[in-house]
């Protein structure tokens, strides 16, 4: 009885703890994270983890723990070094390299304004867990003016660009604009404060609203278009 239970604890430890611990460590390099998972949601994702680092690990184990299966108490040192890659350092290097893979992704979804951005849009969906994250993500600031409003009905403008960058879950929410921009009494944009070199919103919690304006290229752009004839 005591083996059995012991085996059993044994299966539950090796099929959940690596899949939690990459989940983890996935959780806490990537840039922002989903909204918090159910206890079942959590656990399901734990056990598709833990496949996936069992997977990865399937050579070492059928090249040196299958040939000893029913001798593991013979080699120690095979099977502590096993526990050890299976246990902790295979989740931890495929959690937080999913972690950086992530972040690598979002960077170029966010700089790239051609077909390479779709293509990831296509191949990794992603939900972020606020509209400031669905902003940042989709990238619908680059390359334009934004002018930011405050609780105060203060102003703030300025270019979003290359250098630019939005801080974005879990991290509090902020916004860097490379290049700032004088506004008139309505809000508009007069024009760029050279001694400026960038505005920094440290925290948007008291921002009422932000204003995406056109670039001068966009526009132009769209005034060179044929207009289209009225059948």
């Amino acid at each position: 009885m005591t083996d059995v239970v012991s085996l059993s604890a044994l299966a539950v430890l090796l099929a959940l703890v690596p899949g939690y611990l990459t989940l983890y460590l996935w959780r806490r390099t990537k840039t922002w994270e989903r909204p918090d998972a159910t206890d079942l949601g959590t656990t399901l994702l734990a056990l598709a983890a833990s496949a996936v680092d069992q997977t990865l690990l399937f050579p070492v184990t059928t090249a040196y723990i299958l040939p000893v299966r029913d001798h593991l108490l013979d080699h120690p040192l095979r099977v502590g070094g096993w526990l050890f890659l299976s246990l902790l350092l295979v989740p931890a290097v495929v959690g937080a390299g999913a972690g950086r893979l992530s972040d690598l992704v979002l960077d170029i979804r966010r700089r790239d304004v051609g077909p390479v951005r779709q293509l990831l849009r296509d191949l990794f969906p992603q939900t972020p867990p606020s509209a400031w994250d669905a902003f940042a993500i989709q990238g619908r600031g680059d390359g334009r003016f934004l002018v930011v409003t405050f609780d105060d009905d203060s102003r703030v403008g300025g270019l979003y660009y290359t250098d630019s960058y939005t801080m974005t879950s879990p991290q509090a929410p902020g916004i860097f604009l490379e290049q700032e921009w004088l506004l008139d009494e309505h809000g508009d944009l007069i024009g760029a404060l050279d001694e400026s070199r960038g505005v920094l919103i440290p925290s948007a919690a008291k921002i009422k609203h932000v204003r995406v304006i056109a670039s001068k290229e966009e526009l132009d752009a769209e005034a060179r278009e044929p207009r289209r004839q009225s059948k």
